[in-house]
């Protein structure tokens, strides 16, 4: 069984021929593995060879390695290391790079991949480097520059890390998690990718995934969302910058097209989302942050900056969904609700603020326990909304200071089916809709009594 899987990899690395070894060096991120450092250098397919031998490592000499086809090896480890200087390139542009799989213990480092074409076409299967059904696979300083299909694409894989990896131009995923478990990621850098700039994804077809682990994200002009989890469980991002998105920025989400299992377990904090939805030509929902059918989700300390319509949304929410030191700052021209929460269960929200904004700042509708502490609604523009808050029934709230800046006609309107009270500290509070409001309203200094059964307690 080794001889032939030797056979079949060896006979594969036939498509690469050595170039011209003077190649224009790219920047690295990151430094090279000291373990691999004073390692012998030799071309591709002997460097190849070598790992099918069982050497456990082999470095590329500096070269231009050209690809004519789609390259596939099986049952690979070791470490593979790429000298600087080195560089492969794929001279159809429609095609694949490089493939691995059912490989097990096997480092991938400073691996330069370029297509000096953009592909014509998108197609799964044009991936530039891509993990299949492999274990225990680590890549590090890792540079792609065009690709038919994603950048990086790691399938069904399982303790996966990756410390350094920059995408630019994929027409496909700049970097694509499927149905993988136990992945360390950090240092992602995604430019101008034709689909998602970021992905994780758990699809029904395949077993479930779990437990990613971002940090140190960089996505920028992407023809879809910035970073899409979707389906997947157990998701820290952290440390995120996205920027100039055609979709929406972040999007946490259950995918029925798709097939895709519902995500739960989503824990973001530390980033920013610039310009969500605003990229040309538009694509879909164009919010900043989209969370929609998804379970147990936390969002702290993230600024939302500039989107084109909504800044957050988030519809149908399972378990507990908490915003924790949320910065928002829509867009002059943006449309709908700044934050909008809806048919969810548990939403508990601590310092929220909502700056400059011409639309309505805050719409909670159908929650069934909605929490708020320290609300901060200001800039609202005279000639805008008729109010700055609007709270719809069915469900409880409980909110401890709200406060409105601005020249809304009201600061809070009251819906039917509300009950529990609100401490806000703005002079104005619209009168409820019509039906049943069972809620105090405190101000500033002083308590309403609550009001009975079919009048509204909002005093003006």
């Amino acid at each position: 069984m080794r001889l032939q899987r030797r056979r079949i990899a060896l006979a594969l690395t036939s498509a690469f021929v050595s170039g011209s070894p003077n190649v224009a060096r790219g920047g690295e991120i990151g430094a090279p593995s000291p373990d691999v450092s004073d390692a012998a250098s030799m071309s591709f397919d002997d460097a190849i060879g070598s790992l099918v031998r069982g050497r456990p490592i082999a470095v590329v000499a500096a070269g231009e390695y050209r690809l004519r086809n789609p390259a596939v090896f099986r049952g690979l480890s070791g470490v593979l290391r790429f000298a600087p200087g080195a560089r492969v390139v794929v001279s159809d542009p429609d095609s694949g790079g490089l493939r691995f799989i059912q490989s097990k213990g096997l480092t991938i480092e400073g691996l330069r991949l370029a297509w000096p074409v953009r592909a014509s076409v998108r197609t799964h299967f044009g991936a530039a480097l891509m993990f299949v059904l492999c274990e225990s696979v680590t890549v590090r300083r890792l540079e792609i520059d065009g690709a038919a299909g994603a950048g990086l694409h790691f399938d069904t894989c399982k303790d996966v890390q990756v410390e350094g990896a920059s995408v630019t131009g994929s027409r496909a995923d700049g970097i694509h998690f499927a149905n993988c478990r136990d992945v360390r990621a950090s240092g992602l850098r995604t430019l101008d990718t034709g689909d998602d700039g970021v992905a994780c994804v758990d699809y029904e077809r395949a077993p479930r995934g779990g437990r990613h682990v971002l940090r140190g994200v960089r996505v920028e002009g992407s023809a879809a969302r910035g970073i899409a989890i979707v389906g997947a469980r157990q998701v820290e991002l952290t440390d995120f910058l996205v920027r100039r998105t055609a979709s929406s920025g972040l999007l946490i989400a259950t995918d029925t097209h798709y097939r895709t299992r519902r995500p739960e377990s989503v824990r973001v904090s530390a980033g920013a989302v610039m310009e969500g939805g605003r990229g040309v030509p538009p694509a879909g929902n164009r919010f900043g942050i989209e969370v929609i059918e998804a379970d147990d989700v936390a969002l702290s300390d993230v600024r939302i900056v500039d989107s084109q319509t909504r800044s957050v949304s988030a519809v149908r929410i399972g378990r507990t969904l908490s915003f924790k030191d949320l910065h928002i700052e829509p867009a002059p021209d943006a449309g709908g609700p700044a934050l909008e929460v809806r048919d969810t269960d548990q939403v508990s929200v601590l310092r929220l603020e909502v700056a400059r904004t011409a639309a309505l700042a805050l719409l909670v509708e159908r929650c069934t326990q909605f929490n708020a502490t320290d609300v901060l609604l200001r800039g609202v523009a005279s000639g805008g909304p008729g109010v700055a808050a609007r709270f719809r029934g069915p469900g409880r709230i409980e909110i401890d200071h709200l406060r409105v800046v601005g020249n809304a006609e009201a600061s809070v309107a009251l819906g039917a089916g509300l009950e529990g009270w609100i401490d806000v500290d703005a002079p104005r509070v619209a009168d409820a809709t019509g039906g049943t409001v069972r809620l105090m309203v405190l101000k500033r200094g002083r308590a309403d009594a609550q009001a009975p059964d079919d009048q509204t307690a909002a005093n003006r």
